[in-house]
């Protein structure tokens, strides 16, 4: 993860995460790819970036998906927890509270919250569930925002209630658990692909090594500690890698 100047475009040096999430009052552009994610004072915001700009230095989007709350507003946004390739932070307004969790590679993110009713803004969208389009209120833990040829995937605990404002989705939950995943998806047909994954969140991310000498080779191990915010017992997380990561992995690579 790393953020850009808003003006400039240009990356940020720095290793002080509180930094980088404080450099603007609440925080410059999060890159989790394949998403990234903005906060701002009303919450954050998750995009898509698929483009590149035409100076070919960094990626760009066309949609954004706003995630807010009815009469949140938030003084910062500050670091709470970070680790090797993940990262959470917390936005607070008094007693509402709103926690973001990301990590790179992992195409969700997870917005807890407590004492808040979730909104969600957008802008020309359309909604699908099953690959049918939903009407509203509708009650359900899954569906896809469709924003231009962008698909979002929300997952949200079962017996949900989505209301359809003017300009936003009003949720109201069903019990206790308070959370939404969002994931970016390749289409809106991969929802309950990839609603397998949607509930595990990375708590810890670790990569430890060791070198070889002798045969000159790095062993690097890649360990995730997981939650289920349903209260499932799949634990596996949905993790994207580079090439030179996977291609002698001992672990069976699905390619797409």
């Amino acid at each position: 993860l790393y953020i850009t100047d808003s003006t400039t475009q240009r990356p940020i040096p720095t290793n002080d995460w509180w930094t980088d999430l404080i450099v603007a009052q609440y925080s410059g552009n999060l890159w989790s790819y394949p998403q990234v994610v903005n906060a701002e004072e009303y919450g954050i915001f998750i995009a898509y970036p698929k483009e590149w700009t035409n100076d070919g230095r960094e990626m760009k989007w066309n949609t954004q998906l706003e995630i807010t709350a009815k009469k949140f507003k938030p003084v910062s946004a500050a670091a709470n927890r970070w680790h090797d390739w993940g990262l959470d932070f917390v936005m607070k307004d008094n007693e509402k509270e709103m926690l973001v969790t990301m990590a790179h590679g992992v195409p969700f993110t997870w917005i807890e919250t407590k004492n808040i009713s979730l909104q969600i803004r957008y802008k020309n969208a359309r909604f699908y569930q099953n690959n049918s389009e939903i009407s509203f209120p509708f009650i359900g833990n899954k569906l896809v925002v469709q924003l231009a040829n962008d698909a979002y995937g929300i997952y949200v605990p079962e017996g949900t209630t989505f209301e359809q404002k003017t300009d936003y989705l009003e949720l109201t939950f069903s019990g206790e658990k308070q959370f939404m995943s969002v994931a970016v998806l390749p289409d809106k047909n991969q929802l309950n692909t990839f609603a397998e994954y949607a509930y595990t969140i990375p708590r810890n991310t670790e990569v430890s090594w060791n070198y070889d000498e002798k045969n000159a080779k790095i062993n690097s191990t890649w360990h995730l500690v997981t939650e289920n915010l349903a209260g499932g017992s799949q634990l596996n997380v949905l993790q994207g890698f580079i090439p030179h990561h996977y291609k002698r992995s001992s672990l069976d690579f699905e390619f797409t």
